[in-house]
């Protein structure tokens, strides 16, 4: 019933606000009987694979998919319904998440450690711990003199600051990291009742926030608090109902007072958007040739991709006359312009081989600690390229200490 009802608010959103106001950005309404119908009939046909997993006895599993579903499919149905696409970029999408779907049944997950020790874990998580928060200080000091910076009104300032410093590449890559990781190693030893160290934690979360500003810091610290007193594994259902809450205060907004921010800013950016930018990466590629990961991984053993510029930008400046827009999408648009149509088959296999990894590492891990990897998890792999996810946003070293915190049995 959710899912029904907040496909319903999607339509009503695009038809009132999205279409009125983004027109001018390709949200067109080209909207037939038949597509309309065609969109409803896909979306009902996929409803019970989600439907099942609400009893599913693996949470962090049964999350993340149903989250995928919710925050990259079922908008992309909406979009179906009001944009005239190409008949053959409609079945692949469709084929891509048929086989995300049925590869649930056959995909087996793979241990990376087994049989680890408790004190061989506490080792990992305390050297993992100490590694990121010895970067902070040393980048805070270097190049802030330890600033603390409690506002959220300034925080456009610190990014341009930011930009400007010259940071070496691993720093790069670790405070990202430090962002999704600290939280989830603050609320394990909340948990445990180590308040020196979470002191320690907080000191540093608030450190890298005051590097350059970024929201989503506080936001997945706030977020990972939340999980920590509220979430509870028979909660899964109520990710629907949160996206309706959503699409419903953006209509009453715009009804009430004639803005439209919650629709700009979430129903059409984190919902909308990504749909759009599939069909952008599809169209694109359909007459380009496949990057096949030469600007990915490939890069570092001598490939050359036969592409100067980074592909976001690529799309940035064909769909949104914006080359300096980094037009980033994962799931369908990250299997279509590395591999093609073969990358439509075999992509989701592996998506859904990776969450299933995630998940065996969480067995034995208290549910209050999941809610954050669950969103984080689900957010990169719709959002970002699978290689990028793993190694620039901190997948995989997630999926590490997902399998090195200590286990129990307490839910």
């Amino acid at each position: 019933m959710g899912i029904v009802v907040f496909r319903l608010l999607l339509d009503i959103n695009y038809v009132e606000i999205v279409n009125n106001i983004f027109n001018s950005s390709g949200f067109y309404n080209q909207m037939t009987i038949l597509s309309y119908i065609i969109s409803w009939v896909v979306l009902l046909c996929f409803i019970p694979c989600v439907i099942k997993l609400y009893d599913s006895e693996r949470i962090f599993f049964s999350n993340v998919v149903s989250f995928l579903f919710l925050k990259s499919f079922v908008p992309a149905t909406s979009l179906m319904a009001f944009l005239s696409m190409p008949l053959e970029f409609f079945c692949l999408f469709l084929i891509y998440w048929v086989i995300f779907f049925s590869a649930i049944n056959f995909t087996k997950p793979f241990r990376i450690l087994g049989g680890i020790s408790k004190k061989d874990s506490l080792f990992y998580l305390y050297f993992i711990l100490v590694s990121l928060l010895l970067v902070i200080v040393y980048v805070s000091w270097k190049y802030t003199g330890f600033r603390l910076n409690f506002s959220l009104l300034n925080v456009y300032e610190l990014r341009d600051e930011e930009s400007e410093w010259n940071l070496p590449g691993i720093f790069k890559y670790l405070l990202p990291i430090a962002d999704t990781i600290l939280p989830v190693l603050l609320m394990y030893f909340w948990n445990k009742k180590n308040y020196i160290i979470v002191l320690a934690i907080v000191l540093g979360i608030l450190l890298n926030f005051s590097l350059g500003g970024h929201k989503s810091i506080i936001f997945k610290l706030f977020l990972c608090i939340l999980g920590y007193y509220f979430y509870t594994s028979n909660k899964i259902a109520l990710f629907s109902w949160f996206f309706n809450i959503i699409c419903l205060f953006s209509l009453l907004e715009y009804r009430i007072f004639g803005s439209f921010f919650i629709c700009s800013f979430i129903v059409r950016r984190v919902l909308f958007l990504p749909a759009q930018i599939n069909y952008m990466y599809y169209d694109f590629f359909s007459i380009h040739e496949k990057d096949m990961f030469r600007q990915s991984f490939l890069r570092h053993f001598g490939f050359v991709s036969p592409y100067d510029i980074p592909i976001p930008k690529i799309i940035g400046a064909n769909y949104m006359n914006n080359p300096e827009t980094n037009v980033n999408n994962g799931l369908f648009s990250d299997a279509y312009y590395n591999l093609g149509f073969i990358g439509v088959f075999i992509f989701p296999i592996v998506i859904m081989f990776f969450i299933k990894t995630l998940d065996l590492g969480t067995r034995g891990v208290a549910t209050r600690l999941l809610i954050l990897p669950i969103i984080v998890s689900a957010s990169i792999l719709s959002g970002a390229s699978f290689m990028s996810g793993l190694l620039t946003n901190g997948l995989l070293l997630l999926l590490f200490i997902l399998f090195v915190l200590p286990k129990t049995n307490k839910i």
